[in-house]
């Protein structure tokens, strides 16, 4: 741990987050592009603290994309993980329906810009 961390005052959380940013449109092909990508990170490289950040995607399937960040979610959740969906300031209807199907998800809404 670094000496920094262990000084009194606040208390400091520091933690590796992946980032996966999908940017366009998203179809079939690309959800289940998406679900492989979310199995390599967690299952292949280890990694437990995931953030799929939405805010540019432009369209997609919500039924598609809901089935693999659920499953996704689902899995972190068995090791001790956590998945976060980050949604823009503005949520477009593709995203609003996304958010109803997987009522659980934390939505970390972006500023627009």
């Amino acid at each position: 741990m670094s000496p920094l961390l262990d000084q009194p005052g606040p208390h400091f959380t520091i933690s590796r987050v992946t980032l996966v940013r999908v940017d366009g449109r998203i179809d079939e092909a690309g959800s289940a592009r998406l679900q492989r990508i979310l199995g390599d990170l967690v299952d292949g490289q280890g990694l437990t603290e995931v953030v799929v950040d939405l805010s540019s995607a432009t369209d997609f399937d919500a039924e598609h994309v809901a089935s693999v960040l659920d499953a996704s979610k689902r899995r972190l959740a068995e090791l001790g993980g956590t998945l976060e969906l980050r949604l823009p300031a503005e949520i477009p209807e593709p995203v609003a329906e996304l958010t109803t199907e997987i009522p659980s998800f934390t939505a970390i809404e972006t500023e627009p810009g």
